[in-house]
Order: structure tokens, then C-alpha cells, then sequence
């Protein structure tokens, strides 16, 4: 019984790793797609 408890302690938790890894590949990405459209913006402003 304590066997099968920790091995679903040890199952939650890697899946809330999971959650936060998940969260922050958005949030990276977010980044990314943020930083991209103000390069660009700084583009075409100095451009034109």
C-alpha cells in the first residue's frame, strides 16, 4: 500500500511538471512571437 502510494505521489507530481514545463513553452513562445513583431515594427519604422 505505501509502495503503490508513493509511486502515484511520484506520477502527480512529474505530471505537474508537466503543467509548469507546458506553461512555460507558452509563455516562451509568447515571448518569442512578442519580440518578433517588435523587431519588426523597429523595421518598417525605420525603413519607412
Amino acid at each position: 500500500m505505501i509502495i503503490l502510494n508513493t509511486i502515484h505521489e511520484k506520477r502527480t507530481e512529474s505530471e505537474e511538471i508537466d503543467k509548469i514545463i507546458k506553461n512555460h513553452d507558452y509563455f516562451l513562445k509568447g515571448l518569442m512571437l512578442f519580440t518578433s513583431a517588435q523587431f519588426l515594427m523597429l523595421v518598417t519604422y525605420y525603413t519607412l
